[in-house]
């Protein structure tokens, strides 16, 4: 298994709580979910305007920029920017690998509701990629997803990218 990594060497370490310029903030580009509901982000932006950000965003500080890269949280950060916060609390942990950031987002995100079947086939079609891992059964233990779901998302990752790339259209 090429880069092959130990169990406990997925988790991310953290380092401590921060109030940071929203603008120094960045999405992470290997977030599995790309699609968000509108009428959801309405709601979590009138909490946000009416009681700010209660649960800090977890970031990590990506050396190569020096920008902070979101882990969990971005739709907070999306409705804070959109209802003009200058601040944004914010948790920092160790910059991950490439695996451990996906196999943390999906971690974080797993008791959450379901993302599209399409973003989340890319993102594991990264993981399998770095991991040189295909087995439904490891990849589901690694992201939390069922079984079932993972044969699915490799099977879309089996169609023709211009069918691909429909399916990301919101």
């Amino acid at each position: 298994m090429k880069g092959a990594m130990k169990e406990n060497d997925f988790g991310v370490r953290a380092i401590g709580v921060l109030n940071l310029p929203a603008e120094k903030l960045r999405a992470n580009p290997h977030n599995p979910r790309m699609l968000f509901d509108r009428e959801d982000l309405h709601v979590l932006q009138d909490s946000i305007a009416r009681v700010g950000i209660l649960v800090p965003l977890t970031v990590y500080r990506e050396k190569s920029t020096g920008n902070y890269v979101i882990l969990d949280g971005q739709r907070r950060w999306m409705c804070a920017q959109k209802v003009g916060l200058k601040e944004i609390p914010v948790n920092e942990v160790a910059e991950p690998t490439l695996v451990q950031n996906i196999v943390t987002m999906f971690q974080i995100h797993k008791l959450r509701r379901d993302w599209e079947l399409m973003p989340t086939a890319l993102k594991l079609e990264l993981l399998m990629r770095e991991l040189g891992e295909k087995k439904e059964k490891r990849l589901a233990e690694l992201t939390g997803l069922d079984e079932a779901v993972v044969t699915r998302c490799k099977k879309l990752l089996s169609y023709p990218k211009r069918y691909q790339d429909m399916m990301l259209d919101a």
